[in-house]
C-alpha cells in the first residue's frame, strides 16, 4: 500500500470491489497481475467513471465461467448468467483480451462476474 500523505483522504476507486466478484479458494485460478489489476482492467474496458458511487444493479452481471490453458489463457468461456447479448459478448471480449491467468493444480472452471 502506498502512503499518500498525512491528513489527507486517498479517494478510493468507487468500483474497487462491485465491478467484478470471483470465488477463490487455495488453487483458484487468478488473473495475473492479481485482482486489482484485473478490476482496473475491466473498469477501462467498460468506461466506468471510478469517481462516482458505486451502484449494482443485480440485473446487469454477466456470470463466465472458463478454463485456462497451459499459457494461460481462458478457452471453453461459458455465459452462465446475462441479461443480454450485448454484454455477454462484451463480457467475453474483455475476457480474451485481458491479462493471463495462473493454472490451478486442478482441471477447474474459473468463474468471474462482471458487473455492467
Amino acid at each position: 500500500m502506498a502512503v499518500v500523505g498525512y491528513g489527507t483522504k486517498r479517494k478510493r476507486n468507487a468500483y474497487a470491489d462491485s465491478i467484478i466478484q470471483r470465488k477463490e479458494n487455495n488453487d483458484s485460478a487468478m488473473p495475473v497481475g492479481g485482482w486489482s489489476n484485473f478490476n482496473n482492467y475491466v473498469i477501462t474496458q467498460l468506461n466506468k467513471d471510478t469517481t462516482t458511487s458505486a451502484i449494482t444493479n443485480y440485473n446487469d452481471v454477466v456470470e463466465l465461467e472458463f478454463l485456462i490453458d497451459k499459457a494461460g489463457n481462458p478457452y471453453d468461456i461459458k455465459i452462465t448468467k446475462s441479461p443480454n447479448e450485448e454484454q455477454s459478448s462484451k463480457a467475453m471480449e474483455i475476457l480474451k483480451n485481458g491479462p493471463k491467468w495462473t493454472k490451478p493444480s486442478k482441471k477447474t472452471k474459473a468463474k468471474v462476474v462482471i458487473n455492467f
